[in-house]
């Protein structure tokens, strides 16, 4: 790309080429700016980019991407500029346009909403997949291509990734034959237009609901109008799917678009959820039979997937289906052979005479349905293992607090993403909101690894040991820097030295 050749990407309010060349790269860094290379400034909710822009020049940065508060003559002459009215969308403009526009060559699905995106994204991508269509899932558990895991860059523990990121990845996908799309829109990547310029041609709004990411938005209603902001990237033949169950649904402003339909369980909506019946295929399985009714047509769906709330998912995705006119049996067929999301409900093989369970759940929606799923079965005792998340709302922490004392018999306190927050003054703050009474089921551990030792070794016969709050994720954030853990890989390997041991006392 030309230096020249950024004009017919960007809205610029005001540009000047001083002399064109060919661009080496693009960067929002300025610390990984080399010679030749553009640099975005963007203000962020840490520090503002533009306070950067002499380190960038002196670096090697050939031309300037500003936002237009930002007073030119301080440039160099020797500067080429461009003005845009805001820059965050320009780095996703010009990220797009970097990558050849991939986002325009695949059938784009966007998933947001407050918890399930991560179930809900599995499942179309698996749906996809079974039926010979190939796509690529960009979001919290990683990146998926072809049925497999990959490692494309993915830097930080983030849900939507930053737009040269993304679009990397995206690029990387069309190279591969794909033709869909999948990514898990989150309220920050949003807010912090990750997703500006693409078009999307599906959209599904899983559920809406208060959460620990409101203190970033600063109120729920600027959270909600971040999450809403998804409907301008719908093209205006693409559907949107939206949960009318949702806490905040009458909270929201629904679109106006020809394929903009609502879905529920218990209320008038374009489409209803009628629950057939539940059979109890073991003591760790059950299968939930459905109908979907709408627009004067019904169809039976059936899932493996444990939780009442997959009906939404499931439903949703088999809507998506149609709308890209998949064969509807195939559809059906696809969705019912699906058992497994990676990150919920997984249950870790042992032969101690205990359930393992490491789960996602970490807001209390998604708590709520994991308690459902608890409560359908026997267990003598129920013990937790939860990290204190830092950087939310501290009614949340309470309500989060307040709620697992009243139905687990032992909680083992441990570390999960603190951000910025001092890890020791987090576990001060949980404590001090909880009774006497529900203080005694609490044991603090900070070390993740130590506290799901404990939980499994104190474990009796026939208990659940619940790991939630970060399923299949790999990394978490810690006083600004990313610390690696696998809550997957971690227990499996606690059971096994717990196996060993047992095995070698008998």
């Amino acid at each position: 790309m030309l230096l020249s050749d950024i004009s017919a990407h960007l809205p610029c309010k005001k540009k000047r080429l001083y002399k064109d060349c060919t661009i080496h790269d693009i960067q929002r860094d300025s610390r990984h700016i080399e010679e030749g290379d553009v640099f975005v400034s963007i203000p962020g909710t840490q520090t503002d980019g533009h306070r950067y822009i002499d380190n960038a020049i002196q670096r090697g940065a050939v031309g300037i991407v500003v936002s237009e508060n930002y007073d030119c003559s301080l440039l160099p002459n020797s500067i080429s500029y461009w003005v845009v009215s805001s820059s965050a969308q320009a780095w996703s403009l010009l990220s797009q346009a970097w990558f050849q526009y991939p986002a325009s060559r695949l059938k784009m699905i966007a998933i947001t909403g407050t918890s399930g995106k991560t179930s809900s994204a599995h499942i179309v991508y698996q749906m996809l997949q079974s039926m010979g269509e190939k796509a690529v899932l960009i979001g919290t558990g990683g990146i998926f291509l072809h049925g497999h895991s990959v490692d494309y860059t993915m830097k930080g523990a983030v849900t939507t990734p930053d737009p040269k990121e993304l679009h990397y990845i995206l690029s990387k996908a069309v190279e591969e034959g794909c033709s869909f799309g999948i990514v898990e829109a989150s309220s920050h990547g949003l807010a912090q237009e990750r997703l500006f310029g693409v078009a999307l041609d599906a959209v599904f709004f899983v559920s809406l609901s208060p959460c620990h990411h409101i203190e970033y938005h600063q109120s729920e209603e600027r959270y909600i109008r971040a999450k809403e902001r998804i409907f301008s990237a719908v093209k205006k033949q693409g559907l949107i799917i939206i949960n009318k169950d949702a806490e905040l649904y009458s909270q929201m402003h629904i679109p106006s678009f020809p394929f903009c339909v609502t879905i529920s369980l218990f209320d008038n909506a374009d489409y209803r959820l009628f629950p057939s019946c539940s059979i109890k295929e073991n003591a760790q399985r059950s299968e939930h039979r459905f109908t979907l009714q709408g627009h004067n047509q019904s169809f039976h769906l059936s899932t493996k997937l444990p939780g009442e709330f997959q009906m939404y998912n499931i439903g949703a995705a088999f809507l998506i289906g149609k709308h890209f006119g998949l064969p509807l049996d195939l559809l059906s067929t696809a969705l019912e052979n699906i058992d497994h999301i990676p990150g919920r409900w997984h249950l870790i093989p042992t032969t101690l005479p205990l359930t393992v369970v490491v789960d996602k759940a970490n807001v209390l929606l998604a708590l709520r349905y994991f308690r459902k799923e608890i409560e359908s079965r026997s267990y003598t005792r129920r013990i937790l293992v939860f990290g204190n998340v830092g950087g939310g709302l501290k009614s949340s922490r309470a309500n989060i607090g307040t709620f697992f004392c009243s139905f687990f018999d032992d909680i083992f306190l441990t570390l999960d993403d603190p951000e910025t927050e001092d890890p020791t003054f987090g576990f001060q703050h949980f404590m001090s909101i909880l009774s006497i009474k529900e203080a005694k089921k609490v044991m603090i551990i900070e070390d993740r690894k130590k506290a799901i030792q404990k939980a499994i070794d104190s474990a009796p016969k026939g208990a659940i040991v619940a790991i939630l709050g970060r399923g299949n994720q790999k990394e978490y954030l810690v006083q600004g820097g990313v610390q690696m853990f696998d809550d997957v890989e971690v227990t499996k390997q606690v059971i096994r030295d717990k196996e060993n041991h047992v095995s070698c006392n008998q």
